[in-house]
């Protein structure tokens, strides 16, 4: 029989579960500051009948670096792909020419996110600038 102290893990996962609180509760405010939640389609994001923090497992916002787009939710990064000029703004990530890559399911059989198989909610407001040009 081994005895083990688990303060320092325990401490962690109150921190981990405090930051996911945080995290729903800016998710939940995302529709109703816009007002979107009044013209919003029933069943999509921002209707009153849809909670969008049911199933919420990553929020991409504005914690970037690098190539790195961190998930607020403390799970799985993103990576940004062809990181020319991206950069981080006061509301979020801004690129251009280039994409973000959630590599949830890339482990195949030994899948290490097994929620990534089955119904979830990611969540990264986007912005467009400019419609793409065909071509």
């Amino acid at each position: 029989m081994v005895s083990v102290l688990l303060t320092e893990q325990l401490k962690r996962v109150k921190e981990v579960l405090a930051t996911w609180k945080k995290v729903d509760d800016t998710v939940s405010q995302l529709c109703s500051t816009s007002g979107a939640a009044v013209s919003a389609p029933i069943g999509t994001a921002c209707s009153t009948n849809f909670n969008i923090t049911a199933g919420l497992v990553g929020f991409l916002s504005g914690n970037f670096s690098g190539k790195t787009w961190r998930d607020e939710y403390l799970g799985v990064n993103a990576t940004v792909k062809k990181n020319v000029g991206a950069k981080k703004t006061d509301n979020g990530v801004q690129f251009q020419g280039a994409w973000a890559e959630w590599p949830v399911g890339a482990q195949g059989q030994n899948q290490l996110y097994h929620f990534a198989n089955y119904n979830f909610t990611l969540v990264a407001t986007v912005s467009m600038h400019n419609v793409p040009k065909s071509g």
